[in-house]
């Protein structure tokens, strides 16, 4: 019978559709016409279909399999989820399952993304050392050693030792993040000689469009290595041309041209995607760089990095919610709404709460998965150039105004920290020289070796900055948000806390290595056991040899207790940067989600948001983060447990925040703020929380950019709108009316206020309006002279402050005048 008899039975019989018929007589009609016209070429075409359509079937039975022990697995775990209360609690549980801080039993998507990136971090910290940023100007430092690392990895001899050794290291991690991929469901075959990764740059794409794309790429493909990615055999010539559409379509579209149903090809993009861009294997490593300067981002490094990353996550989505995770959210959305109508019927039931709360939470629970979901796996823009343009003002907006952060960093974070440690059971110590020591390079090299990541290796440029939230927009504008929180102090400052704690974690739990999982403190107890490791896991990660770094009594590696029980060793990872998070508090995947309201990025709507929470979701999760451990505390051990951390919190960050208030008074030139006044503390708790931009609004009128309290808290990006139509449509609506213009000091103001690196800096900015921006302003404003008395007389009938660099002075005339402040804190 022939094939399309064949084909029409199984249609007839509902054993097949239409259109899987239709795409096996295409994919059949293709075999035939890569074999020619020679005798049985049809007859061997047809086998060919059935060796393919038997592999798709048996990777279907597989992909079921895992599915289904995936979704039992994930039952469990959100059934025994119990609240502070003792409740269950589905929507919480599930939303867990995408990310948590403790109190769960079991690991998340972004908890296990982050524990997978340590472990190769750790293996890789040679190359991490060796092509770090410079300190000033951020570039890739040893640039000709990093191309001898690719020539390396397309088996080019280079004679030298160290590109060899650190390209051998990343082949190896590549191949073991190849095998996990497919171990959870994917399907990507080995290639010997393959290279490293290629990013693409859907931009670059479209700019040339599908034709002129591939051919440029198609003279730097190796024709004879690549391979189809499901049979191995040798691409023909049609069958090249089809994938390379289909690699670009996948590429300008971030995959969505797979919402579409594909005849037989099997699975979700997830766990197809990759093997769809890995068959592009090219000729050299000089076609690679070539490729990578006209269609990728240019830096090899960068191309690993993500490479890592991006591994990293569609591993951690496969491995917690099956071989096709967006199937596996759809089910749990679905089981949450059946518990909840179970509530509303009075059946047994995990949804939290009686009547009331179905009524009130029944819109959520899309929402509320679908939101979070999206934030791990990435936001794509609709309007890529309307998402553009506005992260481009938000990244500038970032780089002029959050160069103070690292001030209120400074004075904060050791409060926060030993919070996190009394929530954890851990002791505290001399914090302020703990953290000194890390900012070495042997400290910070000891961390990675254990698996604690590198900030700016995982983000490659800084798209997550504390404080700040995403960045994005042009390269330069990302530069200059980034240099800024560099150079400020907060990026080195926050990755130092970072290692510290994780490294004191490492240190106490081999300190209590001795002691059976019953005898170890309760509350570090209580931390592993919300990260799902048991009695057995404890005894697995107390029996690994402790390390002993330097001046060092040992210390409890992850990727040595990885190297006995990989599973085991990944949760005291997870463990240990989820408790990261909550000592140093960078901004968590679950508020952003929330804070963003179900918008999508690239509208104006979702724009508008993203421009409204920006500042503002550091101090929500850090907010979040601490209500949560209050709640524990007193679940735990008692409402007096929880009073007295929420006390000894609120304290420590009021006068962290007094601190760093006082510290910025003097950074911009004025003497420090009495601090008998009401409103200086109200401004402290607010500056301690996190919220140190709106701090100045408690009982003020204007913040100290001169804007009111309404386009303050609308975001800077409003507060910029409002600034240059004051300096452009306000100047001249006064012509119109005949009145005096002040179109000098508005433009002047502006200059000030949002030069990047330079107004923003806390170090410079003194500095900045008094050498260059005061004198600029006598230059175009006739009434500078009188409009700097008058701030002067302001300042000190309002505050009961004086400034020890004047107004206008190109030098200070005096030393900050700290006896008032003393003498206010004298009893």
């Amino acid at each position: 019978m022939a094939l399309a008899d064949c084909l029409a039975t199984a249609v007839a019989g509902g054993e097949i559709s239409e259109a899987e018929s239709r795409a096996l007589l295409r994919r059949f009609d293709q075999l035939q016409r890569e074999r020619g016209q020679a005798p049985g070429a049809a007859a061997a075409a047809k086998v060919a279909l059935e060796q393919e359509m038997r592999a798709e079937a048996v990777e279907a039975r597989r992909i079921v399999a895992l599915t289904e022990a995936v979704r039992a697995r994930v039952v469990a775990d959100v059934v025994a989820y119990r609240t502070a209360k003792g409740e269950a609690d589905i929507m919480e549980g599930v939303l867990g399952l995408f990310e948590h801080f403790g109190f769960h039993g079991y690991s998340s998507v972004e908890g296990r993304t982050k524990a997978i990136v340590g472990a190769a971090h750790a293996r890789m910290e040679e190359a991490l050392a060796t092509f770090d940023r410079s300190a000033v100007l951020g570039r890739r430092r040893n640039q000709p050693q990093l191309e001898q690392v690719v020539r390396e990895l397309f088996g080019e001899d280079t004679k030298n030792p160290a590109a060899k050794r650190m390209a051998e290291v990343f082949a190896e991690v590549a191949e073991d993040l190849r095998q996990r991929f497919n171990g959870a469901g994917g399907a990507i075959g080995k290639l010997d000689g393959w290279g490293l990764p290629q990013s693409h740059d859907a931009r670059a794409l479209l700019s040339v469009g599908r034709d002129e794309w591939k051919s440029a790429i198609r003279p730097r493909l190796d024709l004879d290595r690549m391979r189809d990615p499901l049979t191995g055999e040798r691409l023909g010539a049609e069958r090249l041309d089809e994938a390379l559409d289909r690699a670009f379509e996948r590429i300008v579209t971030n995959g969505e041209i797979d919402i579409e149903p594909k005849g037989v090809a099997l699975g979700s993009a997830l766990r197809n995607q990759r093997s769809e861009h890995r068959f592009l294997i090219f000729k050299s490593p000089d076609d690679w760089l070539a490729y990578a300067a006209d269609f990728g981002q240019g830096d090899p490094f960068a191309a690993m990095m993500s490479h890592v990353r991006g591994m990293a996550r569609d591993i951690a989505a496969m491995e917690i919610l099956g071989p096709n995770p967006g199937a596996t959210v759809e089910w749990l959305k679905q089981w949450a709404k059946v518990e909840r109508a179970k509530l509303t019927t009075g059946e047994a039931s995990l949804w939290r709460g009686g009547p009331k709360d179905v009524e009130t939470k029944a819109g959520l629970i899309d929402y509320r998965v679908d939101a979070l979901w999206q934030e791990i796996r990435g936001n794509e823009p609709v309007s890529g150039r309307l998402a553009m343009g506005f992260a481009a003002v938000r990244s500038a907006l970032t780089s002029a105004l959050l160069g103070s952060a690292s001030v209120t960093a400074v004075a904060t974070d050791p409060f926060v920290a030993n919070a996190a440690k009394r929530l954890s059971g851990l002791p505290t110590t001399n914090y302020l020289a703990s953290v000194v020591k890390t900012f070495t390079g042997a400290s910070r090299a000891e961390a990675i070796r254990s698996g604690l990541m590198l900030e700016d290796a995982m983000h490659v440029m800084g798209k997550e900055a504390r404080y700040a939230g995403s960045l994005g927009g042009p390269v330069w504008t990302n530069w200059l948000a980034d240099r800024t929180l560099t150079l400020s102090g907060l990026s080195p400052w926050t990755q130092a806390r970072k290692h510290l704690f994780g490294m004191e974690m490492q240190a106490f739990a081999a300190d209590e290595a001795g002691k059976a999982f019953d005898a170890i403190d309760p509350r570090f107890r209580r931390m592993l056991e919300g990260y799902g490791i048991d009695s057995a896991g404890w005894d697995v990660i107390r029996a690994a040899e402790p390390h002993k770094p330097p001046r060092s009594a040992g210390v409890l590696r992850p990727v040595d207790v990885m190297a006995a029980d990989r599973a085991v060793g990944e949760r005291w990872l997870e463990a240990i940067m989820g408790e990261t998070e909550r000592a140093v508090p960078s901004g968590t995947k679950r508020m952003r989600a929330y804070a963003r309201a179900g918008t999508a990025k690239g509208t104006v709507t979702g724009e508008f948001v993203d421009s409204f929470m920006q500042f503002k979701a550091f101090g929500l999760s850090l907010t979040m983060l601490q209500l949560e451990a209050v709640g524990r505390e007193m679940g735990g051990f008692g409402r007096a447990a929880g009073a007295r951390y929420a006390g000894s919190l609120l304290f420590g960050l009021t006068m962290g925040g007094a601190l760093a208030s006082q510290l910025r008074q003097i950074a911009n030139g004025k003497d420090p703020q009495p601090m008998d006044d009401a409103r200086f503390w109200m401004g402290a708790i607010k500056t301690g929380g996190g919220f140190g931009l709106y701090g100045d609004f408690l009982f003020a009128d204007q913040n100290r950019f001169g804007q009111d309290v309404l386009t303050a808290m609308a975001g800077p990006t409003f507060g910029l709108v409002t600034d240059v139509t004051k300096a452009t449509l306000g100047n001249v609506q006064k012509v119109a009316k005949g009145d005096d213009t002040e179109t000098g000091k508005d433009v002047v103001g502006l200059a000030r206020r949002y030069t990047p690196v330079a107004s923003s800096l806390f170090y410079a900015r003194a500095g900045w309006n008094r050498v260059f921006m005061d004198q600029l302003q006598f230059i175009a404003d006739p009434d500078a002279h009188r409009r700097f008395r008058d701030m002067e007389r302001r300042t000190r009938r309002e505050y009961d402050q004086g400034y020890w660099w004047r107004p206008g002075d190109l030098g200070p005339a005096r030393a900050p005048e700290l006896g008032n402040v003393a003498g206010d804190l004298a009893p």
